[in-house]
């Protein structure tokens, strides 16, 4: 009876700050730069230029602190958040996010000093390259605000970290359209809209304008190079054993991490015979893992962790 063992793996990360898609359409090639954002540093990174744009959406209950925001907002401004929509926020059209946009645009240009000469407007195809300005990390800030319907801003605040240019310069343009009264009037006077601005490389709902190029390098996920194969002591049964483990920035799984995605108790078994077999797989497939070479992951340049689920399959013929 011959046997096969077959491996694949499964790669993936929660919540993924920037979608990597097509890159932007420029005549000059990207330029690798020194990556000083992070260390350890890739040793080959592979660099690609991406149009990178400015969107504006409408953000609710899932951002982080978004209720406590409400609530200071409310005491602040003696709001009911009754009135006038059941949460105390107004619906924010396409059309009137595409007006505040226009309105921020504008002020951005102004403040970030990006060269949009010859380009008629923010937006046009061919984009000003951002690269001495910010740096690649850039793309996975957002910043996040409270707009009344007279125009006002409240609670202004951005993730990404206070050393981040980019998002000192959306925030200082946001503090110039507001203060050169340029901000639309959505009205109605007391109504509350929650926005976010971010930077984003693909479309987005909301209103997006192209705003400039970033060249940075290429994300790539953690690669076994070298894992041997699992023994199947018992060829009677088909068999598939899920472990999840954190590959470290050394190439070797964590040994601490290495489990099974569902234990063997939870699983159904037509004796101990077939149960006893299972397990043994088990145990020699974290074996392999412990035993394995990889290539870890690189994220803009950086080599960090990365959780990684992986599949042993057993099938006897």
């Amino acid at each position: 009876m011959a046997s096969l063992c077959r491996v694949a793996m499964v790669l993936g990360r929660a919540a993924a700050l920037a979608p990597w898609i097509a890159a932007a359409a420029q005549a000059d090639p990207p330029v690798p730069r020194p990556i000083t954002w992070c260390s350890p540093v890739a040793a080959n990174p592979v660099w690609e230029r991406y149009s990178i744009s400015l969107s504006l959406a409408t953000r609710r209950s899932h951002v982080p602190g978004y209720q406590e925001m409400v609530n200071a907002l409310v005491d602040s401004t003696s709001l009911v958040k009754s009135a006038p929509e059941a949460d105390g926020e107004a619906n924010t059209s396409p059309e009137e996010l595409e007006r505040v946009l226009s309105a921020l645009r504008e002020s951005f240009a102004t403040v970030s000093g990006l060269d949009y000469a010859g380009t008629g407007t923010p937006g046009h195809a061919r984009l000003p390259a951002a690269d001495s300005r910010y740096a690649p990390t850039a793309i996975a800030s957002a910043l996040y605000f409270v707009l009344l319907g007279t125009g006002a801003v409240d609670s202004v605040r951005f993730n990404g970290g206070p050393d981040s240019t980019l998002m000192r310069d959306m925030a200082e343009a946001l503090r110039l359209t507001v203060e050169s009264g340029h901000m639309p009037q959505l009205g109605p006077a007391m109504s509350v809209r929650h926005l976010s601005w971010t930077p984003v490389t693909s479309a987005r709902p909301g209103a997006a304008w192209p705003a400039f190029t970033l060249d940075f390098p290429k994300r790539r996920p953690a690669l076994a190079i070298r894992m041997g194969q699992p023994r199947y002591a018992d060829e009677r049964w088909n068999a598939t054993v899920t472990l999840q483990y954190l590959v470290g920035i050394d190439g070797r799984a964590v040994p601490a991490s290495i489990r099974p995605t569902t234990p063997a108790d939870k699983l159904g078994w037509d004796n101990e015979a077939q149960k006893k077999a299972y397990l043994a797989f088990e145990e020699t497939s974290e074996d392999a893992v412990r035993k394995a070479i990889f290539q870890p992951e690189e994220y803009f340049g950086c080599l960090q962790a990365m959780w990684v689920q992986q599949e042993f399959i057993y099938k006897h013929h």
